[in-house]
């Protein structure tokens, strides 16, 4: 990698949107794997090389004045997810890969960063963690209860939760019921598009409100068997997390589940706000949300963590007793 840094660094110009692309990709288009898009597999190393992965980030974040972010932005791919950014659409992009471009080079840089990126690859990890935890509690739940109600916070388009439902449940079966809470209008109708799509529609309730607000919206003594909170948390001071969690507690069935995930300090962090242009996030370590879990009211014994492979994201469970 040190010689297409090196080479990377000779091709600078005075360009404001630096080097062209196709000087670049060539270097790294033989070192592609498998796209990792729709796989159950974790994804636990960068495909050209962990080496490579952070030379590449630090030379993007070394280029003067915004010409990393603009470089980046060469990609209709990337430049949607940075103009999107922290929203259900650049996951989306994450998750499903990118879309194909007239350019080539410009497809294989938005493949370069989607893939290869540990930030984005520990997207798709976190919904593989999601689905395998939302699936095994239903395993049990479903044998046990004749209806099973789920609730989904700042759902986004809720296709880990979607996606299991699809798995399990089949078309037109009705034993469960989910409740998708967002105060997106995109991501409630990219929901319905979803939950179509995968032939649930008749299962999903679509609910316009603020996450703080979402007890609003349901009848009076209404309890959730699982609630999942994921992605949210990343941008909440801890006096939300907890009202919040607080709040989650009070509506859950005994033996209810709560699941919720935060992003971990890592080395990506400049690159993830300078390069992609995604907003700051709140970094935090496994006992801070174990904390939040257990001021909220759960006991420790019910709080489990779950580490995302890449060490980028925690995702937590907690069960009301």
């Amino acid at each position: 990698m040190s010689e297409i840094i090196g080479g990377i660094g000779d091709l600078q110009t005075p360009l404001v949107k630096g080097p062209p692309l196709h000087k670049i990709v060539p270097y790294f288009r033989n070192r592609f794997g498998q796209m990792p898009y729709g796989s159950p597999d974790f994804e636990t190393a960068s495909p050209i090389g962990e080496e490579n992965r952070e030379a590449l980030v630090k030379w993007m974040l070394s280029l003067p004045e915004d010409r990393g972010y603009h470089l980046f932005r060469q990609s209709g791919n990337l430049r949607q997810i940075s103009d999107d950014a922290a929203t259900h659409k650049a996951l989306e992009t994450m998750y499903m890969g990118p879309k194909p471009e007239e350019d080539e080079d410009k497809f294989f840089w938005a493949r370069l960063f989607i893939e290869n990126i540990h930030n984005s690859m520990a997207v798709r990890n976190r919904l593989r963690i999601v689905e395998k935890e939302f699936e095994a509690y239903m395993d049990v739940t479903l044998k046990e209860r004749e209806e099973v109600e789920v609730l989904s916070i700042a759902a986004g388009s809720s296709r880990a939760i979607m996606e299991v439902l699809a798995r399990l449940n089949g078309v037109g079966y009705d034993q469960t019921r989910l409740r998708m809470v967002d105060l997106n209008r995109e991501a409630l109708d990219d929901g319905r598009n979803l939950a179509l799509e995968l032939q649930i529609h008749q299962s999903v309730e679509f609910i316009r409100a603020h996450f703080l607000s979402f007890r609003r919206y349901l009848e009076d003594g209404y309890s959730a068997d699982f609630i999942e909170i994921v992605g949210l948390l990343d941008y909440l001071p801890g006096d939300h997390i907890i009202s919040l969690l607080s709040e989650v507690r009070q509506h859950l069935t005994p033996k209810g589940m709560v699941l919720y995930s935060n992003i971990m300090p890592n080395d990506e962090q400049d690159f993830t706000h300078r390069i992609v242009g995604w907003p700051q996030m709140q970094y935090r370590e496994a006992g801070q949300l174990v904390g939040f879990a257990k001021q909220a009211g759960f006991d420790r014994g019910s709080i489990t963590v779950v580490p995302e492979p890449l060490g980028i994201y925690n995702i937590v469970s907690a069960i009301q007793q």
